[in-house]
């Protein structure tokens, strides 16, 4: 396993021990990597089978929008598994990676609420009568 941004010390069965990582003592410790791995596995499979059975009624941009709030939520909650990567993390409440997620979690809930308010609008103006949509592309 690699042994960059190592997981807490735990004593769980599943722990490794990364012996090629000499910044940190040789205990078990959290395989965040496989965390982080197996969930972006599962939810690209998970949207890909979104995107296969919905692909003709799927609002465009909103597989985009679940991709970035599940993958950053999930990132925010792995963070508290990993060792801090910097010293002035150690003071902070939340690491960087942490607060990095917060921006791209709301990124993605915009693009969420955009997806479907525009494919809303798009299907209000496919059902109107000739002569509004008409007028609403003018």
């Amino acid at each position: 396993m690699n042994s960059e941004i190592v997981g807490k010390a735990t004593s769980v069965p599943w722990a490794f021990i990364f012996v090629n990582n000499t910044e940190f003592s040789p205990v078990p410790r959290h395989p965040s990597q496989l965390y982080e791995a197996i969930s972006c596995f599962i939810l690209c499979i998970v949207l890909y089978l979104i995107w296969r059975r919905y692909k003709t009624n799927l609002p465009q941009g909103l597989t985009t929008g679940i991709f970035m709030v599940v993958v950053f939520t999930l990132r925010f909650v792995y963070e508290f598994y990993k060792e801090n990567q910097v010293t002035f993390e150690d003071q902070m409440t939340y690491n960087l990676g942490q607060l990095l997620s917060v921006p791209a979690v709301l990124f993605g809930l915009v693009g969420i609420f955009w997806a479907i308010r525009r494919h809303e609008t798009s299907i209000f103006l496919n059902s109107a009568p000739q002569s509004v949509r008409q007028n609403e592309s003018k």
